[in-house]
């Protein structure tokens, strides 16, 4: 962990985990609004490791309110 909710992988990439309300403040702060946002959610499985993961994801649509 780099810092909160920001993750360095062992592939060499980084991740940030967010929630609704974070993602929502941050459009609404850069003159967007909210049309629509979900939270998928999907089992995924590793059948070499024979591991199944919880994924889940934000769908969200914004758009620029205009002054």
């Amino acid at each position: 962990m780099i810092s909160n909710n920001f993750y360095f992988r062992g592939d060499g990439t980084c991740s940030f985990y967010f929630s609704e309300d974070f993602l929502s403040t941050l459009f609404v702060k850069a003159g967007f609004g909210t049309v629509d946002m979900n939270i998928y959610c999907r089992q995924i499985e590793n059948r070499f490791r024979n591991m199944t993961f919880q994924r889940r994801w934000i769908r969200a649509i914004f758009t620029r309110i205009d002054s």
